[in-house]
């Protein structure tokens, strides 16, 4: 049984927790929530969007940095979601603080990624 909360707010962001080993984990589309970092789904050129896709850019990041995380920041997992069951990268504190570095330094004034990484 986890002593981890189900659930954790980052400011007005719900957070799902992932128990892994005892220590918090994020999804990728949790993680690009938290910080505000959204891929708009569907013809940009027309309102509304048809869909956000928070992980996208998360994911994006990863995969030019892969070589900086360690399995023991990041982990694809097989997990439940809207669509079925998938494959999801998750990511440990750690992992995300990188992911919130990556963030920060590649759009200057992001303002989530410092508290982010505070959290």
């Amino acid at each position: 049984m986890s002593l981890l909360p189900e659930t954790l707010a980052f400011g007005e962001t719900p957070l799902t927790l992932i128990d892994r080993q005892g220590e918090p984990w994020l999804t990728a589309m949790d993680l690009g929530r938290a910080l505000g970092y959204a891929h708009k789904g569907g013809d940009q050129t027309e309102e509304p969007f048809t869909s956000v896709n928070y992980s996208r850019p998360i994911l994006n990041i990863y995969d030019r940095h892969a070589d900086e995380f360690t399995d023991q920041m990041t982990a694809l997992v097989d997990m439940e979601t809207p669509g079925g069951r998938q494959k999801v990268r998750i990511f440990s504190p750690r992992g995300c603080s990188t992911e919130a570095a990556g963030v920060g330094a590649g759009l200057s004034g992001w303002p989530h990624c410092g508290h982010f990484r505070k959290f």
